[in-house]
């Protein structure tokens, strides 16, 4: 939500770098949903006692 402030408040004072930041927090806030999306799934398809579920888990902990 931010981010889509930001931009607007960079169009209507015609703040160039500002609607810029706004649209880089939207886009990295769309960037980590994906991520947490895809570690779900993976760790859908992965039964706990896997090696590679828990280095998935671990990594997403890490990540937040």
């Amino acid at each position: 939500m931010t981010g889509n402030l930001k931009q607007a408040e960079g169009k209507l004072t015609g703040d160039k770098t500002r609607e810029n930041q706004g649209k880089a927090e939207e886009l990295l806030g769309k960037a980590k949903e994906k991520v947490t999306e895809t570690v779900e799934k993976a760790k859908d398809l992965l039964t706990p006692d896997d090696e590679e579920h828990k280095k998935i888990t671990k990594y997403h902990l890490l990540a937040h």
